[in-house]
Formats: C-alpha cells, sequence, structure tokens
C-alpha cells in the first residue's frame, strides 16, 4: 500500500506499526490509526497544516543583524541554491562557516 506523501511507516520493537509525518526542516509527528483511514487523514492534514509556513530550523537562534543571519539568508537566497554547481557550494559554505565560526554574532555594518 503507498503511503501518503512524507509519511514514514515501521514496527516497532512490539510488533506494532508505527507511522510518522516527516518532512525536512520540521520535527517528526506521530501519526495514529491506519493509513488512508479518516481518523488517520484528519490527523495527518491537521500535522501538515500545521508544517506548512514554519520557521528554519535554527531561525530562532540566529538574531537578525549579524553575521549569522547574513549567512543564513545567502544559504536561502536563489544565488546560492540555484545558481551554483555543488563543487562550488561546498566550497562556499567552507569559506563562509570558517568566518561566521570567528564571526558570527558581531553585527553587520549598515
Amino acid at each position: 500500500m503507498k503511503l501518503p506523501r512524507y509519511v514514514h511507516a515501521f514496527i516497532d520493537r512490539h510488533g506494532r506499526p508505527r507511522f510518522y509525518l516527516r518532512r525536512k526542516g520540521h520535527r517528526k509527528v506521530p501519526l495514529h490509526g491506519l493509513p488512508w483511514s479518516p481518523a488517520f487523514m484528519e490527523v495527518y492534514e491537521r500535522a501538515l497544516a500545521a508544517h506548512q509556513g514554519t520557521a528554519v530550523i535554527g531561525a530562532s537562534r540566529t538574531v537578525a543583524g549579524t553575521l549569522n543571519a547574513a549567512a543564513v539568508a545567502y544559504y536561502q537566497s536563489s544565488a546560492f541554491t540555484k545558481e551554483l554547481g555543488d563543487g562550488t557550494r561546498s566550497s562556499q559554505r567552507s569559506l563562509v562557516e570558517r568566518f561566521r565560526t570567528e564571526h558570527g554574532t558581531s553585527g553587520c555594518a549598515s
């Protein structure tokens, strides 16, 4: 049986099936019931709606106006995610992270 999108299943140590909503960048949410049942789909839809528009992991630890915030914004930009190749992204991330480790909490000049 095909599971709904983002649902992962496994059998726990007691032989019971477990289902979780798992999306990158979000906490996993346990889903009760059997997949595609009305009760399951209600919980699934609520969990999926709760994930929509939520903040990126670590966003609460990133203070606006710091070099950490600038690095996060750069990593999320299309200039970084779409316009660079894998090797270039990797080398640029390495350079930015090295600089961020030393100066990440200091403010950016306005």
